[in-house]
């Protein structure tokens, strides 16, 4: 509401888009295709008190089935322990007045609606809170993927053992960036077919497989192809020695994409373009596919126990009196090999898994930063940040009609280039929102076969066909905007520019430049400071530990998570803002060592003093104490 785009949402009264046939026929079928999940699992309990609330739980599912089909008024959402997520639903309810119906509600957020009410009806009950109404489905499209999934281990083993064969030696610079593309299509896609690049890394090959009519026509259809500047960031980090190297997953759906996301994940740690994973999941069962941490660790059981999966008949096999085909043991051992590498990352710290309640939000992205900052500063030190699928690029972009000519960066509002945060969207098209695009582009796709022609509709954005990898750079400038604006404020003191600014009234930027001798664009770039300023006396109100008595370190100490994330974040920025190579240190090298010179009383670790012992070899002449 507050922070979001002023560009007009997809709501479901346009008879033009996508969102009309969602709430009138897509929304209807997975209602009952969830009444049908549910009625199944009661089926197969046999405890009274589960049973009787299973099939009230079918009951309010079919209420809001009908709601749905007869465009009935969005009602209040029941508290169901997550106090503050209802409120905020709710205040976006009443926001959207009194006769807002579902036939004519923003789409994103009536989609997002409907799925956090629906959690509330197994939240509030005593033996379904943990039950996933999807979870047979997301199994089940990973179960029909066995050809897809058999080969791809096999594949990915290959390249693995040839990896850690060959680590010594040098690899071809072009095809370890065609190796890094093929990952990701994989990825984009979801799809493990024409995978031969992963058994080697030679060019011949590689020519060969870019050859092939398959790929020219997989890549004709990604839109817009940021890739290559996102393998450049992986690479330079790499390449630079730093340390830490972290990649994001905000993930989307369960079964065989998120498969393909551990093997991409893996690829990035084995390679070394990253030194760690975070994957991001839902904490609800959500847009009916989308990954929850129960997902992750029905993946892990599933290859390390492949037999399992994979012979033991469905429920669908069983009523058709079919056995499934035996599993070899050369693909039981792939995707053990799979098991043994994740949980080895897994256990390493190298692939977390970090849920958010966040993510399953009503609005967009463009609140992150300011409804949720803690997240927004958690995910700040990541070198990319990948958000996975249609869902995810809706909420980056507001789901709003943009021209489709709207850069990316613009698109994702306050998740652009001042967030502080590289974002990597990929995407395929399931919804009307695309930004991007050459000029006339997404007029000549409307031409094609049902691509909406003259209606209005962008119907060839519904369907999956094409995809788009958008790319938005940080500003490096905004990780360093805190020691600028300590700077800046003293200027701005020493200049006197506070007092030339009237009490009363205006001033413009070049008037004030001029009262205190000063350029312009430095009085601009402060004026921007002020505003968050303006907004911290509420703040502090609010997050305050409301403890006036004491240090900030007394109160940073009571937690010590915080605490350590604190000291992780503190000696990361020594990356970013070296206060090592801020004064010249050269002088430690010529002392004879007789006294302490250094004494860091900062409160963190000593990296500090650590970069500097070790950029003018002088670790035995420096002490290190923490105040």
């Amino acid at each position: 509401m507050e922070y979001d785009t002023k560009t007009p949402q997809s709501v479901t009264s346009d008879p033009k888009s996508f969102a009309s046939d969602s709430v009138r026929q897509r929304w209807p079928v997975i209602l009952t295709q969830s009444i049908d999940n549910v009625y199944r699992a009661v089926s197969k309990t046999t405890e009274p008190e589960a049973e009787a609330e299973g099939k009230k739980i079918i009951e309010q599912l079919g209420a809001l089935k009908y709601e749905i089909e007869h465009d009935r008024k969005l009602t209040p959402i029941p508290d169901d322990g997550f106090t503050d997520e209802i409120k905020a639903y709710n205040k976006e309810v009443e926001a959207l007045g009194p006769d807002a119906h579902w036939y004519d509600v923003p789409w994103l957020f009536s989609e997002c609606y409907m799925y956090r009410r629906m959690s509330t009806f197994f939240q509030n009950s005593k033996h379904w809170k943990s039950y996933d109404m999807y979870a047979r489905q997301k199994m089940d499209t990973f179960r029909s993927s066995r050809p897809a999934v058999l080969e791809l281990a096999s594949k990915y083993k290959q390249f693995v053992q040839q990896l850690r064969a060959n680590k010594d030696s040098t690899h071809d610079a072009e095809a370890e960036k065609l190796l890094f593309t093929e990952m990701f299509e994989i990825c984009l896609w979801g799809n493990a077919t024409d995978l031969s690049l992963l058994t080697n890394l030679t060019y011949e090959d590689i020519q060969k497989l870019q050859g092939s009519e398959a790929r020219k026509a997989a890549e004709k259809n990604i839109l817009v192809n940021d890739l290559p500047k996102a393998y450049e960031i992986l690479k330079k980090a790499q390449a630079d020695g730093k340390k830490e190297r972290r990649v994001d997953f905000v993930l989307d759906n369960a079964g065989f994409e998120l498969y393909v996301d551990m093997i991409l994940a893996g690829y990035l740690l084995s390679s070394g373009l990253a030194t760690q994973i975070v994957l991001r999941p839902k904490s609800i069962p959500w847009f009916v596919s989308d990954v929850l941490p129960s997902d992750f660790a029905g993946l892990l059981n599933a290859v390390a126990n492949p037999r399992a999966l994979y012979e033991t008949p469905s429920e669908d096999e069983e009523l058709q009196g079919k056995s499934p085909e035996p599993l070899s043991k050369e693909a039981e051992q792939d995707l053990q090999f799979l098991f043994q590498e994740w949980a080895g990352f897994h256990s390493e710290g190298e692939l977390i898994l970090r849920p958010n309640r966040y993510w399953t939000a009503g609005g967009s992205f463009w609140r992150l930063p300011s409804e949720n900052p803690e997240l927004h500063e958690e995910l700040k030190p990541a070198e990319l940040i990948i958000f996975k699928g249609d869902l995810n690029y809706r909420k980056l972009t507001g789901d709003a009609w943009w021209p489709a000519t709207t850069p990316f960066t613009e698109a994702i509002g306050p998740m652009g280039p001042s967030s502080g945060l590289n974002v990597l969207s990929l995407r395929t098209c399931k919804a009307d929102v695309v930004v991007g695009l050459p000029e006339g582009k997404d007029e000549e796709l409307r031409m094609t076969e049902g691509g909406g022609g003259d209606s209005g509709s962008r119907r060839w954005a519904w369907h999956g066909k094409w995809a788009v990898w958008h790319l938005d750079l940080l500003n490096t400038m905004s990780r360093l905007a805190g020691s600028v604006d300590v700077q800046n404020t003293h200027s701005f003191l020493k200049w006197g520019a506070f007092d030339a600014i009237p009490a009363n009234g205006e001033i413009t930027h070049s008037d004030l430049a001029k009262k205190v001798d000063a350029d312009e664009s430095l009085i601009r770039d402060f004026d921007e400071t002020l505003v968050p300023y303006a907004f911290m006396p509420r703040y502090l109100e609010h997050f305050a530990d409301d403890h006036p008595e004491k240090s900030f370190w007394d109160v940073l100490h009571q937690d010590p998570e915080r605490m350590q994330v604190f000291q992780h974040k503190m000696k990361s920025a020594e990356t970013i803002i070296p206060a090592a190579g801020l004064y010249d240190y050269s002088w430690l090298q010529g002392d004879d060592g007789e006294r302490p010179l250094l004494v860091d009383v900062g409160g963190g670790r000593g990296h500090v003093v650590q970069v500097t012992c070790e950029e003018n070899m002088a670790c035995k002449r420096t002490m290190c104490g923490s105040g």
